[in-house]
């Protein structure tokens, strides 16, 4: 059965596309997949508006990874649990974007024009995570944001996002093991430095190795223990402003929100007076597109994670907690710590100074001669570092798999172990990581930002492509005639956020290296690696547009349930997985309260 005949029931079951208007639907209580007990009554059932398809079996060994369902469908065991999804979904990514990236910004805007770039981009990443939730919630499969652009927009445009995909999370990859590097130099003396930009990338990427070449329960389970770390720092950090800023600290300084008074609300960045204002909020809104990463990360771990009709819905709800909580939280508490003049704290970004003391807290700290803190902040910064450099090796070796499925990459990046990790694509994604070594000519710092640069790009331009193929996506399910009773997750304000995502993500695309235009500021390297995505995705396009002879996806003939037979043939062959399993021991039963609104 073709899939474009493929239609779904709210709850996750799968029907055949019934020749009936759509009020004589079945129910979506006849494809409920709850159920409690050793007897699991409320398994799948049969609807009356078609069956659900048959799998062939007949080949599948219960010892292999990878499993021939049908002529045209793998199948692969999907190990993550809810609570690593929702974990990973709410803190995976969080690293040097949100105790170093937020310093810089201050820095350059000043405390309220931080807030003001960081609420902007904050609204276009809500917009960004609607358009995914939306998708992904119905189709969560491998590699989503790039087939999804090769299946509602153009099958060139695919491959041109999958390739920017991956080439911003190996440009994050080697941001973070520089930013590792940087952050251990805190406790290194200089004379050491050398050696450590030698030693740093060969220990931490063999590490990511070890850990990604396993299956991805290994994955799963550091990066769930590493991430309630992160979100317990965060929270603490936030916690600790409220009590440093109302006077608990060893000098007794109510210092409250002295600092968004004096100097001054607004920095003046490259200019004086109100465009020298209006600049750092620019500053701000460019800084702040880097720092945000969210429901990218979510879309990639989609298709890993158990059950995944009923998990990315909650997970994506933990998007907001990022948005409100860490990033919103974290740029209003490094303005207050310190001043945006504050001379150390500039001296130690300007001159790329190794470690926490590029970091508002560290600095906070150090102000008001309050010991040890500083060092434990910094091995907490170091913790979340390599972590996130974790993830990133993880969504980039998914995003080639994506890719190869789609026969965009060669069949190569298709290969799995027995363990079903896609260990050609890790490889691929590890090697590029070397690029590391920059930082043993250019210092890890500058080399750091090198990457900021090109990861900044890449970013926008993912935001943009998702944002155009949920509009298409929207286009073609009122022209279909497809309800949308039937998508699990449905917005209220969709397709208003589309527009304003579309609209506004380019704008910024756009200007993300507007600095350098001003006299003065021109520098041919930081051009090129500032716009470096936007262009190689337009060469990519065309490129593989005049090779393959792709056309543009109708509304019409748009397959809305792309990626289904993958989905079909996952409930089938793993039955087991649409069942939660009751927690088994107190620590179990404590985490499923604790966690219990995300999974």
């Amino acid at each position: 059965m073709d899939s474009q005949d493929k239609w779904f029931a709210k709850d996750g079951g799968f029907m055949e596309k019934p020749d009936v208007t759509v009020d004589e639907y079945v129910s979506n209580d006849e494809y409920s997949h709850t159920g409690s007990g050793p007897d699991k009554a409320a398994k799948p059932t049969t609807g009356i508006a078609g069956t659900k398809p048959e799998v062939d079996l007949s080949n599948y060994d219960p010892k292999d990874a990878i499993s021939v369902v049908d002529a045209d469908t793998k199948v692969e065991p999907r190990l993550l649990g809810a609570r690593q999804v929702a974990m990973f979904s709410m803190a995976g990514s969080i690293g040097t974007n949100i105790f170093i990236n937020t310093s810089i910004g201050l820095t350059k805007a000043g405390p309220i024009s931080l807030i003001i770039g960081y609420l902007y981009m904050g609204s276009i990443l809500f917009c960004i995570n609607i358009c995914l939730a939306e998708m992904v919630t119905l189709l969560p499969i491998r590699g989503s944001i790039h087939r999804f652009a090769g299946a509602f927009i153009d099958p060139a445009l695919g491959a041109a996002s999958a390739i920017n995909y991956w080439i911003m999370m190996v440009s994050m990859l080697c941001l973070e093991v520089n930013a590792l590097t940087s952050v251990l130099l805190y406790w290194v003396d200089e004379s050491n430095e050398h050696m450590l930009n030698i030693m740093m990338p060969f220990l931490v990427l063999g590490s990511y190795f070890l850990l990604n070449i396993w299956d991805s329960r290994w994955f799963g389970e550091v990066e769930f223990w590493v991430a309630l770390c992160k979100v317990v720092t965060a929270v603490g950090l936030l916690v600790m402003t409220v009590f440093l800023m109302c006077g608990a600290n060893p000098k007794h300084d109510s210092f409250g929100f002295r600092y968004w008074v004096n100097p001054a609300p607004m920095n003046e960045y490259l200019f004086s007076g109100g465009k020298g204002r209006f600049c750092g909020i620019l500053a701000s809104i460019v800084n702040a597109a880097w720092t945000y990463q969210g429901p990218d990360m979510v879309s990639i771990i989609a298709g890993e994670a158990r059950n995944p009709r009923k998990v990315i819905p909650k997970a994506f709800k933990t998007v907001y907690v990022r948005l409100t909580v860490f990033f919103m939280g974290c740029a209003i508490a490094v303005g207050i710590l310190v001043p945006y003049d504050d001379q150390i704290l500039n001296d130690a970004i300007q001159k790329s100074l190794p470690g926490g003391s590029r970091t508002a807290w560290v600095r906070a700290l150090n102000r008001l001669d309050i010991p040890v803190l500083p060092h434990i902040i910094n091995a907490v910064i170091l913790t979340s570092i390599y972590s996130a450099g974790n993830a990133m090796t993880f969504a980039g070796s998914r995003s080639l798999l994506g890719m190869a499925m789609e026969k965009k990459l060669p069949k190569i990046f298709t290969w799995t172990n027995r363990n079903g990790v896609p260990y050609i694509a890790v490889i691929a994604t590890l090697s590029i990581g070397l690029l590391s070594f920059l930082q043993v000519s250019k210092g890890s710092s500058q080399a750091l930002f090198y990457f900021i640069d090109v990861s900044t790009c890449s970013l926008l331009v993912t935001w943009v492509i998702v944002a155009v193929s949920h509009a298409c996506w929207r286009h073609a399910i009122a022209k279909q005639n497809f309800p949308l009773s039937n998508l699990p997750y449905v917005s209220k304000l969709a397709p208003y956020t589309t527009y304003y995502a579309i609209v506004n993500g380019t704008l910024v695309l756009l200007i993300c290296g507007w600095d350098i235009f001003v006299k003065g500021q021109w520098d041919p390297v930081t051009f090129v690696l500032q716009y470096f995505a936007l262009g190689m995705v337009i060469f990519i396009y065309f490129f593989y547009k005049m090779l393959l002879r792709t056309k543009i996806v109708r509304p019409s003939t748009l397959d809305i349930s792309h990626g289904i037979d993958e989905l079909i043939a996952y409930e089938k062959t793993y039955e087991d997985d649409l069942y939660e399993a009751e927690p088994r021991n107190w620590f179990q039963r404590a985490l499923s309260v604790l966690f219990s609104p995300f999974f």
